[in-house]
């Protein structure tokens, strides 16, 4: 697939894992002209532009996005408002803005507060596509190749530009789905917040009990290790996540504490046959989960 109107300039406002292989997928694919990133990490911003990731950095936000025909935000999601303040008087007119965070609701009302009437796009978009990992050294250039992106335009956004946000995402790869802010938020607080708070939560429990058993840790192999691997994530980004979604995930946890005090009541009545049904229905959603990720 190749690109209808090439990027003159791209400005990548947190080039890390998702920002760092955004920039370089495009540029492998030959999409852009200039990516230029911008951050308060000199450090990592100058591995960036060593990786190849970005041309050019600055920690100037006016002098990143001034010019620039596409504007991704790349930060956590609690930087996103201070971001779109910062950079409101030096966006071009026409420049299309999206973003890669994990709540949409929130990061909407905060860009419409900011730009007000000026003319500018903003498509809110979402990658499935993080790791455990972070960091420009993370960045992959195939990152997004068979990942879904979820787009959430609101619905008196411009088409074209919607199209524009749509068409770089399908050319690193992905496939693209569009939806509510409302709806991506309730979904993605069980898809994915919730499996992060608990995982948090679970290697919590192992830690209170390795204060009591000081070789706990030593057992905590094979499922455990599975179970809680995204308990390596960003602390930071996650922080934010959960209180931009904090309403969504705590319905989420709800119906999760429900669902183990049922499993708390099987357990107590020893009541062989629910569990197998419990497991086997699990077992059968799990393995549509793993056909529906071959695709």
């Amino acid at each position: 697939m190749s690109i209808k109107t090439k990027i003159k300039r791209l400005a990548i406002i947190g080039v890390g894992l998702i920002g760092g292989s955004f920039g370089v997928s495009l540029r492998y694919r030959g999409a852009v002209e200039e990516i230029v990133g911008y951050g308060r990490n000199i450090k990592n911003l100058g591995l960036a532009k060593e990786l190849g990731l970005i041309d050019r950095w600055t920690t100037n936000i006016d002098e990143a996005v001034s010019h620039a025909d596409i504007v991704l935000i790349a930060t956590p999601v609690g930087a996103m408002p201070a971001v779109f303040d910062l950079m409101k008087d030096a966006i071009a007119p026409e420049c299309i803005i999206t973003d890669v965070g994990s709540v949409k609701q929130v990061i909407t009302e905060a860009f419409k507060n900011s730009f007000l009437d000026q003319n500018v796009h903003f498509i809110p978009g979402h990658p499935i596509a993080g790791r455990e990992v972070s960091g420009p050294a993370a960045a992959d250039g195939d990152l997004f190749v068979g990942k879904t992106v979820i787009l959430t335009p609101e619905q008196n956004t411009d088409v074209d530009a919607i199209s524009r946000v749509q068409e770089l995402w399908q050319l690193v790869g992905s496939k693209v789905i569009c939806m509510s802010p409302e709806r991506h938020d309730r979904l993605l607080a069980l898809t994915s917040h919730l499996p992060h708070v608990m995982a948090y939560t679970l290697v919590n429990l192992l830690k209170d009990e390795e204060d009591q058993q000081q070789d706990t840790l030593n057992f905590a192999a094979g499922g455990f290790y599975d179970l809680s691997r995204i308990a390596s994530s960003d602390p930071i980004m996650w922080r934010d996540i959960c209180l931009t979604n904090n309403n969504e995930i705590v319905s989420r946890l709800e119906s999760y504490q429900n669902s183990l005090s049922h499993m708390i009541d099987i357990l107590e009545a020893k009541d062989g046959a629910a569990l197998e049904k419990l497991f086997n229905r699990a077992r059968e959603t799990r393995e549509r989960i793993k056909q529906l990720n071959k695709h």
